[in-house]
């Protein structure tokens, strides 16, 4: 991952935002066996993956926010953003908390780092490797119209629990 700033937003990006999100694709590559936890059944597993295949299609509403940039611009309040939507998806609270990796007292990577405690035994890392934003005018308006995408690494975590079957050292 790099290291550095984020670029920044259009500042009329900056404030809360009312949003519709829908699931386009979803796909486990690896196989079922890597979603919830080591050791339980893999019915559990597959119950899990076709509850996601479920929402495809479906849009979520959600609010999301960006804050004013050290240069004037808007940059994305990602640790709101991304409880918000962890929860949405979710269709009810299943984050703790969510801070910058700065705010929890870790290594933070990349552009930006994101830190998330799940109400259960998991533990999120969110890294933006990179991001990329592309403005331009709307054809035939003065209003600016603008494209971001990130490419972002996720490390997943799970606390050792009483009564875990499996050893994960």
């Amino acid at each position: 991952p790099t290291r550095g700033n984020e670029p920044g937003m259009p500042s009329w990006l900056t404030g809360r935002w009312q949003v519709a999100q829908t699931l386009q694709r979803y796909s486990t590559p690896q196989g079922v066996q890597y979603i919830g936890a080591a050791g339980r059944p893999i019915a559990e597993a597959e119950a899990s993956a076709a509850q996601t295949r479920a929402q495809i299609g479906k849009p979520v509403t959600l609010e999301l926010r960006w804050k004013t940039s050290a240069s004037g611009g808007a940059i994305e309040d990602r640790a709101y953003n991304a409880r918000s939507r962890l929860d949405a998806f979710a269709g009810r609270p299943v984050v703790r908390s969510s801070k910058t990796c700065a705010e929890a007292g870790l290594d933070g990577p990349g552009l930006a780092c994101t830190f998330i405690e799940f109400r259960g035994p998991i533990q999120q890392k969110q890294i933006v490797n990179s991001v990329r934003v592309a403005t331009a005018a709307r054809d035939g308006s003065s209003e600016q119209a603008f494209v971001s995408s990130d490419v972002m690494r996720t490390i997943l975590a799970r606390l050792t629990m009483p009564g875990d079957t499996r050893n994960f050292q």
